[in-house]
């Protein structure tokens, strides 16, 4: 593990400036967008257009989040290349490595900061760490397993989070206001969703978040 890791530090930082120049905005969500149309499909739930240009968001923005810091760029990109190389990928296209050695680590990383994201609106975590965790790693293995996902956890935290993002991450030509009606649209369409008891919460969070986003996109 040691050595891999070592030679997962040499790889990134001979060509980090290439990696970083690789993963702009627009060709890093085209690519997670379709990786993400396709992992859900296979694990039996099939996103709706606006739940993927959501989690497109999520993702895109996550990596930028750490790519943005360097104190936190290792912690992206270490972790990726390492499973790489473990796994005998090539790693001379970035997009390819970030698509397929990489999106499990991105998952878990977007279900994190997305808890963070619902901490910070309401006031508190609703949910313990050990429970946090749980369920992060539990998703991005799923993705990566081809498991199957109850479709609360696509909206806790995923969704959640997407809705907090979703203004920030800005694509070409791209008519905001109509992407989040894509949003809106698609939570109509999950029936069934959110009717726990500990789920109360959270979807009265959604809902306060998708209101709030329309009121913005729409001024």
């Amino acid at each position: 593990m040691v050595q891999l890791l070592q030679k997962a530090r040499s790889q990134v930082n001979e060509v980090r400036a290439q990696i970083v120049d690789d993963l702009k905005v627009e060709p890093l969500f085209t690519a997670l967008y379709a990786e993400t149309t396709e992992r859900f499909a296979d694990v039996g739930l099939p996103l709706r257009v606006g739940e993927a240009i959501a989690l497109g968001k999520l993702f895109t923005y996550t990596v930028h989040f750490f790519l943005g810091q360097s104190g936190l760029q290792e912690g992206l990109l270490y972790p990726i290349w390492e499973r790489a190389i473990a796994n005998e990928y090539a790693t001379a296209n970035t997009m390819d490595v970030i698509k397929y050695a990489g999106y499990k680590h991105i998952v878990r990383l977007a279900a994190a900061l997305s808890f963070g994201l619902i901490a910070q609106t309401a006031g508190k975590h609703l949910w313990p760490l050990a429970e946090r965790q749980e369920v992060n790693n539990f998703i991005a293995t799923a993705l990566d397993e081809g498991q199957s996902i109850p479709p609360d956890f696509l909206y806790v935290p995923l969704m959640i989070g997407a809705l907090k993002v979703v203004t920030k991450v800005n694509l070409p030509n791209e008519d905001i206001q109509h992407t989040v009606r894509l949003i809106q649209k698609a939570r109509q369409e999950r029936t069934g969703i959110l009717v726990d008891a500990d789920m109360a919460n959270a979807n009265k969070l959604f809902e306060h978040l998708l209101q709030q986003t329309l009121k913005g996109v729409a001024a």
